[in-house]
């Protein structure tokens, strides 16, 4: 590590990028509006705004990158406080929009700083599954603020969801469903609720999507970052419609845009701090009734002689399924395989008019990310291996669950792991 002494004032607060490590030697500096005492550790992939309301000296041990002092308007909290400011006048349940990277979490740690410091105790909730502040990616996850934070991650979390993904896209009332329990079993306990929103909020779909989201959380207080014409929308909803949800702007600041590659780093990291620090047992789950408790009555039918001609003279597939279910006009087909790392999913529809999807899994190893429900919330275990001859699913979950038994709901995510955490792929669809 590199290290200088650097002095900063107000107008010119630094952006510090990790890894690092923040020392104050003179004066007074704050992060988001927690002031620094002790050395701060900027992580890897994150970049951090130091600030001060007079002047500053501080030593920065670094690795990549200098740090950079910026014009006040570009990065830091100056650029929020006037609305930040507007809303704890009045403070209640908030959801904050924005797209992806556009400073969300930052400005949800400092609100929660800042109704701190009037004595106002919040709660955050993260609904981002992609990033897993509260939690691990595929879940999302709510908790009380205790003190002043320098990140989300430091809250810890009471109540979780999971939705199985790290997009939202196609699983919206899954999301809905667990934004919502996280919700209630927050907002009794605080004074207010901030809800941290996923970045998808362009397009149509989008919109519905959130307005959705909002009339069932019954939200009356919504904070735009970065995105005029979403905020230009939510007037032109009010009037229309005849709502009273009132809405806060804010700039986005200047951050360190995240590229895909750099955001599956990062989620590879959480998922493999996630697996070192677990201690796991292995539970044998009955597959016929998870079944069951998702679809209700379903078919399973293995001599089917016109399916079978089908997969041969539409598909080129000459071999018997090793599984097949059918519910609500869906057919789905699983064959083991000894070629492959991960699942591979594929949906037919062109010649055949009933839905066909056919699966091909390993026979061996699955490592999906997936939940168990156990005591009313969500925990993260990992679907180790499907068996169809026998209907079971072999699943790592944390040791210090109970027996299986008392594990009352599972649900497959999408997320394809392997046992060091390292990302193997997305699926497409849900595994059942």
């Amino acid at each position: 590590m590199r290290e200088i002494d650097i002095t900063i004032a107000p107008e010119k607060p630094l952006l510090v990028y990790g890894p690092a490590k923040i020392k104050l030697l003179e004066g007074e500096a704050h992060i988001y509006g927690k002031e620094i005492e002790d050395e701060v550790e900027v992580s890897q992939y994150k970049a951090l705004p130091v600030e001060t309301d007079n002047k500053a000296r501080l030593t920065i041990e670094y690795t990549v990158r200098k740090p950079e002092m910026k014009d006040e308007g570009l990065i830091g909290t100056r650029v929020w406080r006037e609305e930040v400011n507007r809303f704890l006048d009045d403070y209640g349940d908030i959801l904050i929009l924005g797209g992806t990277d556009s400073g969300k979490t930052s400005l949800t740690v400092y609100i929660a700083n800042k109704a701190f410091s009037r004595g106002i105790t919040p709660s955050i909730a993260d609904y981002d599954p992609g990033q897993g502040d509260i939690g691990i990616p595929s879940f999302i996850g709510g908790g009380i603020v205790q003190n002043k934070i320098f990140s989300v991650e430091e809250v810890d979390g009471i109540a979780y969801g999971f939705i199985g993904s790290t997009t939202p896209m196609g699983l919206e009332e899954i999301l809905i469903k667990e934004s919502e329990e996280i919700y209630r079993k927050l907002r009794d306990k605080t004074d207010f609720v901030i809800m941290n929103y996923h970045g998808w909020v362009r397009g149509l779909r989008a919109f519905h999507s959130i307005v959705e989201f909002i009339e069932k959380l019954r939200i009356k207080k919504v904070l735009v970052i970065g995105n005029k014409k979403l905020y230009r929308n939510f007037t032109v909803f009010n009037e229309v419609y005849g709502e009273n949800i009132e809405l806060f702007y804010v700039e986005k600041p200047e951050t360190t845009v995240r590229n895909r590659t750099v955001r599956k780093m990062i989620r590879e990291r959480k998922y493999r701090e996630f697996i070192e620090k677990t201690k796991f047992r292995e539970a044998l789950l009955d597959l016929s009734l998870i079944l069951k408790e998702k679809y209700g009555r379903i078919r399973m039918q293995m001599n089917s002689k016109v399916l079978k001609e089908i997969l041969v003279n539409d598909f080129g597939i000459d071999r018997n399924p090793d599984f097949i279910f059918a519910i609500k006009g869906l057919i789905k087909i699983y064959y083991y395989s000894d070629n492959v790392e991960k699942v591979i999913y594929r949906t037919y529809s062109d010649s055949v008019d009933i839905p066909i999807e056919i699966y091909v899994i390993p026979r061996a190893f699955l490592g999906i990310l997936s939940g168990v429900k156990y005591n009313g919330n969500w925990v993260p275990g990992i679907c180790k291996k499907v068996d169809f001859n026998n209907m079971k699913i072999h699943m790592l979950v944390p040791s210090d669950i109970g027996n299986s038994d008392n594990i009352k709901e599972v649900r497959i995510g999408r997320v394809a792991i392997d046992l060091s955490g390292r990302e193997k792929g997305l699926l497409k669809k849900d595994i059942f």
